[in-house]
C-alpha cells in the first residue's frame, strides 16, 4: 500500500506540472489572436487593394483558431490541476481517468503521464484507496429510499379524466 500511495503522490505532482505546461498553449495562441486583430484592423499591410477582403477572412480565421486554442489550453490546464488535486485526495477516479486519456494526446510527456496514470489507477489496491469502505449511516442521515414503485405504476398514474 505504501508504494501505491507514493505512486499517487508522484502522479499528483506530475499532473500539476502538466497543468503548468498546459498554461503555455494559451500564451502561444495569443500570437494568433494578435495577428488576426492586426489583419482585421488594417494594421497589417496587404500587397493589393483587392486582398483586403481576403485579409478580413484571414483575420477572422486567425482570431477564431487562436481563441479555440486559448480555450482548449485553459480547459486542459484546469482539468490537469483538478486531476492532480483529486489524486492527492484519493477521490474522483473517473475524472483522473478522463484527464489521463486527454493527456495521451499531448506527445510525448502527456502520453507518458496518461499511460502511467492508467496503469496505476487500474490496480485493484489503488481502486480500494479511491473507494473506502462506507460506514454505517449516522443518526440524522437521510434514510435509504425504498424499492420504488412497481413497474408500470407511479404516483402520477391513475384514472385519467
Amino acid at each position: 500500500m505504501n508504494q501505491d500511495q507514493e505512486h499517487l503522490r508522484l502522479l499528483s505532482i506530475f499532473h500539476y506540472v502538466m497543468a503548468g505546461f498546459a498554461c503555455l498553449l494559451p500564451l502561444f495562441s495569443l500570437i494568433y489572436i494578435g495577428m488576426g486583430i492586426m489583419m482585421l484592423s488594417g494594421k497589417m499591410p496587404s500587397s493589393t487593394p483587392s486582398a483586403a477582403h481576403g485579409d478580413l477572412i484571414g483575420g477572422y480565421v486567425f482570431v477564431g483558431v487562436g481563441s479555440l486554442f486559448f480555450l482548449m489550453g485553459v480547459v486542459g490546464a484546469i482539468l490537469n490541476f483538478l486531476a492532480g488535486r483529486a489524486l492527492a485526495k484519493r477521490e474522483r477516479r473517473t475524472l483522473c481517468l478522463v484527464v489521463a486519456g486527454l493527456n495521451c494526446l499531448h506527445m510525448p510527456l502527456g502520453t507518458l503521464l496518461g499511460v502511467f496514470t492508467f496503469i496505476v489507477l487500474g490496480r485493484p489496491s489503488v481502486q480500494a484507496l479511491f473507494n473506502p469502505v462506507q460506514s454505517a449511516p449516522t443518526a440524522g442521515a437521510w434514510p435509504h429510499p425504498g424499492p420504488g414503485y412497481p413497474p408500470g405504476s407511479s404516483p402520477f398514474s391513475g384514472p385519467h379524466p
